[in-house]
C-alpha cells in the first residue's frame, strides 16, 4: 500500500484529489492538510511514501519553502508540485530543491496516479 499526502488549499480540490487517489488501487491517503506547513507536522509523524503538494497556499509557507524543508529534514519523502499557473521560474526551483515532479493542476487524475507511481521509482517527470 502506497501512502500519500495531500496538501491543498482549496478545500473542494483537496476533497476531489483525495477521492481519486483512494480510488485507486494499492493508494492510500493517509493524510490531507490545508496548508504547506500542516504538511512538514504530518511527514513527521505519519508514514509517508509519498506527497503531493500545491505549490501555493493562502495559509502559511508556500509549497516549495516547505519541499525545501522536507528534502533537508525527510531526504527519502518522494515530493510531486502542482500548480495551475506553471511558471519556467517554478519549475527551475523545484528542480533545485530535487523535487521529483511538477505537474499542472488540471492534469487528468489518471495521469495524477501515473505520475506518483513513477516518482516513486526515481523517474522525473516535469514539464520540460
Amino acid at each position: 500500500m502506497i501512502h500519500v499526502m495531500v496538501v491543498e488549499d482549496n478545500p473542494l480540490v483537496r476533497e476531489y484529489i483525495v477521492r481519486a487517489i483512494s480510488d485507486e488501487p494499492g493508494f492510500k491517503v493517509v493524510a490531507a492538510a490545508e496548508s504547506a506547513s500542516d504538511a512538514m507536522f504530518h511527514c513527521q509523524r505519519l508514514q509517508i511514501d509519498i506527497v503531493l503538494m500545491d505549490i501555493h497556499s493562502r495559509y502559511g509557507s508556500d509549497g516549495l519553502s516547505v519541499a525545501r524543508e522536507m528534502k533537508e529534514k525527510l531526504r527519502n519523502v518522494p515530493i510531486v508540485m502542482m500548480t495551475g499557473m506553471p511558471t519556467i521560474g517554478l519549475i527551475e526551483e523545484a528542480k533545485e530543491i530535487g523535487v521529483e515532479s511538477f505537474i499542472p493542476k488540471d492534469m487528468p487524475i489518471v495521469k495524477v496516479v501515473e505520475v506518483l507511481k513513477s516518482s516513486l521509482e526515481g523517474k522525473h517527470n516535469y514539464p520540460y
